[in-house]
């Protein structure tokens, strides 16, 4: 389906109604409950690991069994938390199918960073500085660029700077003139001061523990420490940028603003809890080159380095970049069934069809809940005629929209990582 996760009536005008009146004293009640609870206990959102720090309480309930999807009936407003568990955590046929998907289109769009995996244990010191450099050169450069921008920029920058010694000894002027046109120049100077600090210190190469990456290396945050850990040394770390988080939040069927914290909060949990389930599950001859440390094997909660992280975490940023785009291509995609924002879509299409006109959340549909398992995340859903009003408008947006998107794209810079990478 063409709707977005996130709700997209939410930011459109209409002419004020009951239906909207009806929405925004829902609203008004949800922020009184959460401000309730916040005082008496503590919120389930607003916490998660990261930074070396334990787990704590944001997406607690991800632990938790989650709900069957459901064809027969819409989501209601109020709607215990558990619908948002990500199917894909236990559905390992559907976890197959995306890696499987991810290999068959790994070397379409020819980037020359994107590799097989090799157990960095087996490979020299040079060959180890060098696989981690090319994946903090280019998850720098793709933060504000596009990807056919980057690819002949990383290939000179490569030519130029073949090592992180060589980056780390290159004066500042050198530097700049290789990073000219490309743009966000406080990116060559962060990753130059990278350089320095991975040659002095580390003798060339990078650190693999997420937490000292972002708290050692300048410009690298906890997106580009989970690429680093995942892609270069096979470590079940995640990373959440906006196609990531663009796919996870459909999955999930989270209907809020995947910008703010809270929702962010969650969905770093959710990626984490699947690259770890995901790669635990495939540790077994069908990675190559995974050896399985005996001291790591025997701790408990540790996963062995292996290829999976970082195909599983390469899968979702593709998968998100072409096909989980701001219009999806649903019908190509390979983890649909697992994806509670297309059964929501096809629920929409089948009352559509059938011309219902009852609201959501009707006392008759709605089972009996306790408080505290209701979530606090979403926003109110819209009544049904909003919903398929929205259905219709965002087909038509993006029948449209597709034609004009490559003029646009040319009048208008990348406003941002997700963006850059569509």
């Amino acid at each position: 389906m063409a709707a977005e996760a996130t709700t997209s009536s939410a930011t459109r005008r209409r002419p004020p109604g009951p239906s909207q009146a009806s929405r925004q004293s829902e609203r008004e009640k949800r922020g009184k409950v959460v401000k309730a609870n916040a005082k008496g206990k503590e919120s389930t959102i607003g916490k998660v690991k990261g930074k070396g720090k334990a787990a704590d309480s944001a997406g607690q309930f991800l632990s938790k069994s989650p709900l069957p999807l459901n064809l027969t009936q819409r989501r209601p407003t109020e709607h215990d938390e558990r619908y948002h568990v990500p199917l894909l955590l236990s559905d390992t046929s559907t976890q197959d199918s995306l890696l499987t998907w991810f290999e068959s289109v790994r070397t379409t769009r020819d980037m020359a960073w994107r590799k097989e995996w090799t157990n960095p244990s087996t490979l020299s010191l040079e060959d180890r500085s060098r696989r981690g450099y090319e994946v903090l050169v280019s998850e720098t450069m793709l933060q504000q660029t596009r990807i056919e921008t980057v690819k002949s920029y990383y290939a000179n920058w490569m030519e130029k700077f073949p090592t992180i010694a060589r980056l780390a000894e290159a004066n500042a002027e050198e530097v700049m003139a290789a990073w000219r046109g490309l743009g966000y120049y406080s990116r060559a100077t962060r990753l130059h001061t990278a350089a320095k600090t991975v040659h002095e210190k580390y003798g060339d190469v990078l650190p693999s523990d997420p937490a000292e990456l972002e708290k050692e290396i300048a410009g690298v945050g906890r997106y580009t420490a989970g690429a680093v850990s995942s892609i270069v040394y096979g470590i079940a770390t995640p990373l959440l940028d906006g196609n990531v988080g663009r796919v996870l939040s459909r999955q999930m069927g989270l209907h809020a603003d995947v910008k703010s914290k809270a929702v962010s909060d969650v969905l770093w949990r959710a990626a984490e809890l699947l690259v770890v389930a995901v790669s635990r599950a495939r540790l077994d001859s069908s990675d190559e080159g995974t050896t399985v440390d005996e001291d790591d094997e025997g701790e408990e909660g540790v996963v062995p380095p292996s290829a999976t992280p970082g195909r599983w975490n390469q899968a979702l940023m593709e998968l998100g970049s072409t096909i989980c785009t701001p219009f999806p291509r649903c019908a190509e995609c390979p983890i649909q069934k697992s994806c509670r924002a297309y059964t929501e879509g096809q629920t929409l299409v089948q009352s559509q069809n059938k011309g219902k006109t009852s609201t959501p959340g009707a006392p008759s549909e709605k089972a009996v809940q306790d408080i505290e398992d209701i979530c606090s995340i979403c926003e109110p859903m819209p009544s049904l005629e909003e919903a398929l009003s929205d259905l219709s408008g965002d087909e038509e947006k993006a029948t449209s929209g597709s034609s004009r998107s490559t003029k646009k794209a040319k009048k208008e810079p990348a406003k941002s990582t997700v963006e850059s990478k569509l």
